[in-house]
């Protein structure tokens, strides 16, 4: 695997290096086979999308069996990213957020109606980190679906912080490298039909220094006389555990149906089921903080495996508050949660919560 790099952007991290050489290994071994996937027909369609907050644009883009692959340009562009094509006959594109776009004039305009084209596997290169996603060549222009960016950057973003840690147990590093991640979130507002396409950065000094201050603090800790440990009747009791974690459900549960109200939407249905799938995908965070869960599917893959049929569905999730006020106010801050939660298209809700982690999943 081939990917192009340029002049004056810096090192690139270790983490980046072992990505390629996994996903280039991958390739060359044979162990994973790009073959088609077949050839489909593509009808041109409109996505009406939000680029970083603002007026919603309609982009052309084109719809197989339900899906709207978007052109990788349209979508960088907006965002005001990089993005080159693959070399060396590999299938995909390479994105870095990191660097201007190469050009910000207007790509063409699509004039075909229909076109039949080989959807296959592809590499969708974020950050020099490979995420493999369905895609098609058309006209000279990659195509993938909007989800696919998100979770391309989720990876990358999620392989960042795992090597900002192992900077940070390095007393040599005095800082991480680079000291900002640029990523992308994706979210669909189905109340106004608007895909919401926003640029999120993940201060990566920040996480440096508290992953720092934290080791201080328990550098300290072990070097104070140890005192006898008094077991709270918590720790013994795992129903009382239990009780918290209903005690937080019922809460954030509460607030929503506030928050709809004041907001003149009907009220939600806390769903038990939908609440046991939703505990299962807070445990998973520990694993894997993501829309995409550790096995790489879907995040409303859970639901298929609890038997929940529906017609739509969201998800928010959280990780690090310590209450429900907390959480909510959190979500209700940000754009794309707080129209997942105020959304006149669902009907219930489940919520789970475990350590630090929250997730709401909706669906009607």
């Amino acid at each position: 695997m081939t990917i192009q790099t340029e002049k004056g952007v810096g090192p690139m991290k270790m983490k980046n290096i072992v990505a390629m050489t996994m996903a280039a290994t991958m390739v060359w071994n044979g162990t994973a086979v790009f073959g088609a996937t077949g050839v489909k027909t593509a009808v041109l369609n409109d996505a009406r999308i939000s680029f970083n907050g603002g007026t919603p644009q309609t982009i052309q883009c084109y719809m197989i069996e339900g899906y709207n692959y978007i052109r990788a340009r349209d979508v960088t562009n907006n965002l005001n990213m990089h993005v080159t094509q693959m070399q060396d006959e590999n299938t995909g594109i390479v994105v870095q957020p990191n660097m201007a776009a190469s050009s910000v004039r207007p790509t063409e305009k699509l004039t075909k109606q229909s076109a039949a084209v080989n959807v296959q596997k592809g590499w969708l290169v974020y950050d020099a980190t490979p995420f493999e996603a369905e895609c098609f060549l058309l006209d000279n222009r990659f195509y993938f679906k909007l989800s696919d960016f998100q979770k391309a950057s989720d990876l990358s973003r999620d392989i960042s912080l795992v090597w900002v840690a192992a900077e940070a147990a390095d007393q040599g590093i005095k800082e991480p490298y680079p000291n900002t991640y640029y990523g992308m979130e994706v979210s669909w507002d189905a109340e106004n039909r608007v895909v919401h396409v926003d640029r999120v950065n993940t201060d990566l000094k920040k996480v440096f220094d508290d992953i720092r201050s934290n080791q201080s603090q328990e550098n300290e800790e072990m070097q104070k006389p140890e005192e006898p440990k008094k077991e709270s009747q918590n720790s013994k009791n795992p129903e009382s555990q239990e009780a918290v974690a209903k005690d937080s459900v019922e809460a954030v549960f509460q607030l929503v149906n506030q928050e709809r109200k004041a907001n003149g939407r009907r009220e939600l249905v806390l769903d038990p089921t939908l609440c046991e799938a939703a505990q299962v995908r807070a445990s998973e965070l520990d694993t894997l903080f993501s829309h995409t869960r550790p096995s790489g599917e879907s995040c409303f893959s859970i639901l298929d495996e609890y038997g929940l049929r529906y017609s739509g569905v969201g998800e928010n999730i959280a990780k690090g508050q310590r209450d429900a006020d907390e959480v909510m106010d959190s979500w209700m801050n940000s754009e794309g949660h707080r129209n997942n939660i105020l959304s006149s298209d669902f009907t219930k809700i489940g919520i789970g919560h475990t350590g630090d982690n929250w997730v709401q999943l909706f669906m009607k």
